[in-house]
């Protein structure tokens, strides 16, 4: 379904090029849970914004149901693109401090769905804070009287509301409690096991990551490196 081919990524630190991904590549199927980690620079960030469309990489292509999302211009095609779904790290600078939150997740509905008024985008909202453990009575709240946890959820409901494939969460827990950790996690297996959305979860967190994940990858010299596999046996070394 999603397919990360030969991805390179160069950065300029001064004089000094920096390779984040050094012909990284990674299939996710239907409904896969992933977890990805490595040490801070090692690229996850970039691998996430590139499949997202936020960056360009500098050859290599990610695949949608072996569609190509970026072209040989190396311009990205967000029409297919946005059944790719990115849930950031911080939750409150992903939202208009002065938008209510439901407002923010109906724009999204009406985005996908062209021609759906008010009311019909309000109800989808409704059942949209449903799916992710929120009351639906916080949707005329400002981000700033919501927890971080419930931010973070509606940023989930908000992405919902694009009907993804597929959805990265960068480090999207490492700013929660553990409670708060707890319930996204509930969320991610649901729409994995119940919706078939692939889950791609970045992480420092490896006992996270093992609670969750199928597959963990270490991302490491701009690679990824499987280290465990829970339906094969001799690949956890970590």
């Amino acid at each position: 379904m999603l397919e990360a081919v030969d991805l390179y990524k160069t950065f300029k630190n001064g004089n000094r090029e920096v390779y984040p991904l050094s012909g990284a590549s990674l299939c996710v199927e239907e409904g896969d849970r992933i977890g990805i980690f490595g040490k801070s620079g090692e690229g996850k960030s970039t691998f996430a914004n590139i499949a997202c469309g936020l960056a360009k990489p500098d050859s290599g292509n990610v695949y949608l149901d072996e569609r190509p999302l970026f072209d040989e211009s190396k311009s990205y095609d967000f029409r297919a693109g946005k059944r790719i779904q990115l849930i950031p790290q911080q939750p409150y600078l992903s939202f208009d401090p002065a938008q209510r939150i439901g407002s923010a997740v109906a724009e999204a509905v009406r985005v996908n769905g062209r021609g759906i008024g008010r009311a019909e985008a309000r109800s989808k909202v409704a059942e949209l804070f449903d799916r992710v453990l929120l009351n639906p009575s916080l949707m005329d709240r400002l981000p700033s009287q919501l927890s971080g946890g419930q931010v973070q959820r509606a940023a989930i409901a908000r992405a919902l509301a694009m009907n993804p494939e597929a959805i990265i969460s960068d480090e999207a827990t490492s700013m929660l409690d553990a409670s708060s950790q707890a319930q996204i996690i509930r969320i991610f297996c649901d729409l994995a096991n119940k919706d078939g959305i692939a889950i791609i979860l970045i992480s420092h967190d490896m006992k996270l990551l093992r609670s969750f994940a199928d597959r963990i990858y270490r991302l490491d010299k701009g690679v990824f490196q499987i280290v465990c596999d829970k339906s094969a046996e001799g690949t956890e070394d970590v």
